[in-house]
């Protein structure tokens, strides 16, 4: 069947729960087409939207903006067909922000992580699909003591973002002095699965303050980047940057510069020069890669490595 609000054309089409309220509110659907002709808010510490099969159209963009306790608060696809717009997370803990289980999830944005606390985004499987910005901790308000941090985690499924500009983690300054990357920042986490992008900038530019930035690559996990490549940045005061691969697949879809240092570790790092379907594309890493694992390559294009690595 068919369930439809359409009185809306600003504003809110659908409110799920209230903000900083622990009374569970949840809107599941499963079956049919739901559309929201406006903006779908999730509110509340255990108010989800959850799809287990059917359509979910959010023609007017959808957020999670509890602003409250670190909760559960979602939008969580198991199956069927999510169209979510452009969707911003607050904060959350690991239980809540946007889990995709399976089915198929279109966004036109991604924003990951806009108020003062972690956040979480955790891929399990499914497909998913971004033609919009795509930042992973978007704020300039966030604590400097407990835990701040925003993730962005692939345990499975496909994850595609054709933003020209590519992912951008740590997308603004932190107005409060002080935090280490223990504590504050963004972390993409890739160890199953894969994602497919322009390109992954770690601190959006070297103007930002109290911004760090982690990408980590293990396991099965492949990471495919196009011409905008992968960046990492380091601002004048208390900012950083961290690649890390202990495992998985760095791989191109298009020629890529590697502008930032890489730490390896463990024995199954490769660097395939050369997308998905074996097309061969060319890599080329500007940065120091060092520490003790080792690193194999694979793949028809040329990789081509200028500093001393260690």
């Amino acid at each position: 069947g068919l369930f439809e609000i359409t009185n809306a054309t600003s504003g809110t089409a659908l409110l799920v729960g209230v903000n900083n309220n622990a009374t569970a509110t949840p809107f599941l659907i499963d079956g049919g087409t739901v559309n929201l002709s406006a903006l779908l808010d999730i509110k509340g510490h255990a108010s989800p939207v959850i799809l287990y099969q059917g359509t979910l159209n959010c023609f007017g963009n959808s957020r999670m903006s509890e602003v409250g306790n670190d909760r559960d608060g979602r939008i969580e696809v198991n199956g069927g067909v999510a169209n979510i717009g452009s969707y911003s997370v607050a904060k959350s803990r690991s239980t809540g922000g946007f889990i995709v289980n399976g089915g198929v999830v279109n966004a036109t944005g991604l924003q990951i992580g806009y108020w003062n606390s972690q956040c979480y985004a955790t891929i399990n499987g499914g497909f998913v699909t971004n033609t919009g910005p795509f930042t992973i901790n978007d704020r300039v308000n966030a604590a400097t003591t407990g835990e701040r941090r925003v993730r962005f985690l692939i345990r499975g499924g496909t994850v595609v973002s054709t933003d020209a500009a590519g992912i951008i983690v740590a997308n603004q300054a932190n107005a409060a002095v002080g935090g280490s990357a223990a504590v504050l920042g963004g972390i993409l986490d890739i160890n199953a699965g894969t994602l497919i992008a322009e390109g992954i900038t770690l601190v959006k530019d070297n103007t930002l303050t109290n911004a760090h930035a982690n990408l980590i690559l293990a396991g099965t996990g492949s990471i495919y980047l196009g011409s905008v490549g992968l960046n990492g940045n380091v601002g004048p005061i208390n900012s950083s940057y961290s690649i890390a691969m202990s495992g998985g697949t760095l791989g191109a879809h298009n020629n890529f510069a590697i502008n930032g240092n890489i730490t390896l570790t463990g024995t199954a790092a490769t660097f395939r020069a050369a997308d998905p379907a074996g097309n061969p594309f060319g890599i080329t890493a500007n940065g120091v890669i060092s520490s003790s694992g080792v690193l194999t390559k694979t793949g028809g294009g040329i990789l081509t490595l200028n500093n001393n690595n260690t």
